[in-house]
């Protein structure tokens, strides 16, 4: 998570008042008492996130999957367009939870379109519907009940703007929600707000899925030129994660969509993360990177990734802190690396054959960002996590065998 941190992280707005590594001190432990904090925070982390497979909602979401594959006749809808939510209940990762309930009308031309209340018969393994203007609704059985049990509930309003990507427009709504109810009470509900630029690029997403006991609140604007974001996953009171952030650039839906490269888009911005009490806090200045680069194309592969290297150390910072503690875990080094296979061949440069074989050697250098602890060394991150971190291993992997043993 750091590793990927450090690289997309940006530089900080005049406005950003945080302290930086340089205003901190490092935290007097060593590089293995780092490594057991680290992962007692991540154990703690699992802990809370250990009850998600038992919410109710997801095997409500089992069961909604289970009978449309089954249904006879014409299946009314489409799971993966109106059951985006669903679909990434059923998901084994927070990730696609977030990804899904942002992405509420993002794969559905036009939502109104499929408005209407499907009942689930049991009888004959069917939908059976009834017209509405103003709403979709399914009503179905949850895992083991014989009666219909839960409803799915999902509407929004139109905002009168569309986007079109990859020639495909969309109709875009200025709120949204969606509410899921398993015997009388509401186990997940998603309420979101909306507002365009010209173009149908979004200018603000305020947004908020409750699940079971776990609520995620996303918030983001945008005038094209300068974007901030806000973040928070929380079970209960206890925020589990939570980010902010913000950026300056030229960034229009079409833009990304043509946009190759990062600087394309971005010339600088920030981003704070925080999993429980590790905070992650990085910045890269895009545009000076990009810009000395773009000097440097005429250099050897191992002289031009030793100048990425220069230029990241230059102009990006990354580290990590106690949160609570406000003191320094680590800070984040950029270094270029040399590696190369060989193999070997009985031919020579000009294609004739050889009695004796040849052994051919080919170099290549990536940059690799690298841990650097108060007593000055340097690890890599895979060196730092091979050993040490059993507990949250093992944590991890119970957790993805009990949403699996959950998930069709």
């Amino acid at each position: 998570m750091l590793a990927a941190f450090a690289f997309t992280s940006c530089k900080k707005d005049e406005t950003e008042t945080d302290e930086t590594s340089t205003e901190l001190t490092f935290a007097n432990l060593s590089v293995e008492e780092n490594k057991k904090a680290l992962e007692q925070n991540g154990i703690e982390f699992v802990n809370h996130i250990n009850s998600l497979p038992d919410e109710k909602f997801i095997s409500a979401l089992e069961s909604f999957a289970k009978i449309s594959d089954r249904a006879t006749g014409e299946i009314p809808f489409e799971i993966k367009e109106l059951g985006i939510i669903g679909d990434a209940a059923k998901a084994k990762n927070l990730v696609k939870i977030f990804d899904a309930s942002t992405s509420l009308n993002s794969s559905i031309n036009k939502l109104g379109d499929y408005y209407g209340t499907y009942t689930w018969n049991a009888s004959n393994d069917s939908w059976t519907k009834v017209s509405s203007n103003s709403k979709l609704e399914i009503k179905f059985p949850s895992v083991g009940s014989s009666t219909n049990n839960v409803t799915f509930t999902a509407s929004y309003v139109a905002s009168g703007k569309t986007a079109t990507i990859d020639g495909e427009t969309f109709e875009l709504p200025s709120s949204a929600t969606a509410s899921l109810v398993v015997d009388g009470k509401e186990e997940l509900k998603l309420t979101s707000t909306y507002q365009y630029l010209s173009d149908g690029s979004p200018s603000l997403v305020d947004l908020k899925l409750v699940f079971g006991s776990f609520s995620l609140t996303t918030n983001v604007t945008s005038d094209s030129k300068k974007g901030t974001y806000t973040f928070s996953l929380n079970k209960g009171n206890v925020i589990l994660l939570e980010a902010a952030g913000g950026g300056n650039g030229n960034a229009n839906i079409s833009k990304i969509e043509n946009a190759e490269d990062v600087d394309d888009l971005l010339e600088n911005a920030n981003s704070i993360v925080s999993l429980m009490n590790i905070q992650f806090v990085g910045n890269v200045d895009v545009k000076s990177i990009a810009t000395e680069l773009d000097k440097a194309n005429g250099l050897s592969d191992k002289a031009y990734s030793q100048k990425e290297a220069e230029l990241y150390n230059k102009y990006a910072e990354a580290y990590a802190i106690y949160k609570k503690e406000k003191t320094l875990i680590a800070k984040i080094a950029y270094e270029s690396v040399e590696e190369s296979y060989s193999y070997q061949t009985y031919y020579d440069d000009n294609g004739q054959y050889l009695q004796i074989p040849r052994t051919i050697t080919y170099y290549y250098y990536n940059l690799e960002p690298k841990l650097v602890f108060k007593d000055g060394s340097k690890i890599s991150f895979e060196s730092f996590t091979d050993t040490g971190f059993s507990q949250i291993i093992d944590k991890l992997e119970s957790l993805a065998d009990r949403m699996e043993a959950k998930l069709p």
